[in-house]
């Protein structure tokens, strides 16, 4: 099994190969790291923030949330096609 892990690691670095040890000073290994969450979001923390969801009732509270433009217009629209229905 070490033999396995050996060579995995191996490939991993290779992509490395053409730097050295001053190409960091010279901005050839300049690099960012995406925005992402630290820990992943759970099964029941996405339930519970989706419920949070469902209870905000107008358009401008639920842009406050972060959500993109496009899923509160979906949102708005599913809730007054269920408004119509009801009728």
């Amino acid at each position: 099994m070490g033999g396995v892990a050996l060579a995995r690691r191996a490939a991993r670095y290779e992509a490395f190969r053409p730097f050295g040890l001053d190409s960091y000073g010279k901005g050839l290994l300049d690099f960012t790291i995406p925005d992402r969450p630290i820990i992943a979001e759970g099964d029941d923390e996405r339930v519970q923030r989706l419920i949070a969801i469902e209870a905000i009732q107008t358009p401008e509270l639920l842009a406050l949330t972060g959500l993109p433009a496009d899923a509160v217009a979906a949102i708005v629209r599913g809730r007054e096609r269920r408004r119509w229905m009801r009728r």
